[in-house]
């Protein structure tokens, strides 16, 4: 009986282990406060937008009256110059200055662009399209980096008001890999009880 006792004893405790590993906002490498996601911002990855991932690039769609902010505050770097192939069906802002945009800039960067669909012109030198590709070039401490969005018109609500470019994460350990096996379970747990 002892000894069904110490090995219930023994699961119950490796459950704990597992529930807190699975389960724990700690475990799983999530802190609280300003670096967990907010309603209404996606996050991507730098990796994933500059296309250095098996993820496609990320689409952005333009819901009618509302518009869309990509934010490079979080990655640290600056704006220096976008494009946008299909200006036919959306209007580009930024919160700084870059050429082309602006007639003169004495000081030239931006952290934050803002996309706002508008009613699709009709200009004869551009295929009529419903999409359009964003190109960013932006500058950080780690030199130079384009950036690819995919611009199409949308319909309904949107999920989201902000795309924030986030570094790309360090992958870190899987915890469940780092338990021991099954095997050794009860052996692994018979060292933390004593009876």
């Amino acid at each position: 009986m002892k000894v069904f006792w110490r090995s219930l004893t023994s699961i119950g405790f490796v459950f704990t282990v597992l529930t807190f590993a699975v389960f724990s906002p700690v475990a799983r490498g999530e802190v609280s406060g300003d670096t967990q996601p907010k309603l209404g911002v996606r996050r991507v990855s730098v990796d994933v937008a500059t296309g250095n991932s098996t993820i496609r690039i990320p689409s952005i769609e333009l819901s009618p009256g509302y518009g869309v902010n990509i934010s490079f505050i979080k990655s640290g770097e600056i704006v220096e110059k976008v494009w946008l192939d299909n200006p036919a069906i959306a209007s580009l802002d930024v919160d700084g200055c870059l050429s082309g945009i602006a007639q003169k800039c004495e000081l030239e960067g931006a952290t934050v662009l803002h996309l706002r669909r508008i009613n699709p012109l009709t200009v004869t030198q551009l295929p009529k399209t419903n999409s359009s590709l964003l190109t960013v070039v932006a500058r950080g401490n780690s030199g130079r980096r384009v950036y690819l969005f995919r611009v199409a018109m949308g319909d309904g609500t949107p999920n989201y008001h902000t795309i924030e470019v986030v570094p790309t994460a360090v992958e870190e350990p899987n915890i469940i890999r780092e338990l021991p096996s099954t095997t050794n379970l009860s052996r692994w747990a018979g060292k933390f009880i004593t009876m």
